[in-house]
């Protein structure tokens, strides 16, 4: 069975609309963790971080191949002031694809939970 592809996305660690007190140090290693830890339990998964006025190079990132499923990280869509920009990153998604699945993590950490939500049916990669 082909790994289901994954495309996790986000804001970047750097964004001016990730709340100060957010240690962006270890925001940025958990990012850099969550596409390992996603292939591992047997994904093919990629990250991509923009800014709300980055839309046409996340869509160009869309474009790039077919993607089983894109899970939207916590800092896009738990933030008030991004809705406007998460609905359109959500309908963004939807128009490229309207089978697409769509998951959500809580933290970098449980991109992989988010994976394994969406395609229960994947085993780990074999250590």
């Amino acid at each position: 069975m082909k790994a289901p592809s994954i495309l996790y996305i986000g804001l970047t660690p750097q964004s001016s609309h990730i709340p100060d007190h957010i240690d962006r140090a270890a925001l940025a290693k958990a990012l850099d963790q969550a596409v390992p830890d996603s292939v591992a339990a047997g994904f093919d998964t990629e990250s991509y971080f923009f800014e709300p006025d980055e839309m046409d190079k996340f869509q160009d990132k869309l474009n790039e191949k077919h993607w089983d499923a894109v899970i939207i990280g916590m800092g896009l869509r738990g933030n008030p002031a991004l809705t406007e920009h998460f609905e359109r990153t959500v309908n963004v998604i939807r128009e490229h694809d309207a089978n697409i699945k769509l998951g959500f993590n809580s933290t970098p950490n449980d991109t992989a939970v988010a994976a394994k939500r969406l395609f229960p049916m994947v085993k780990p990669l074999a250590v």
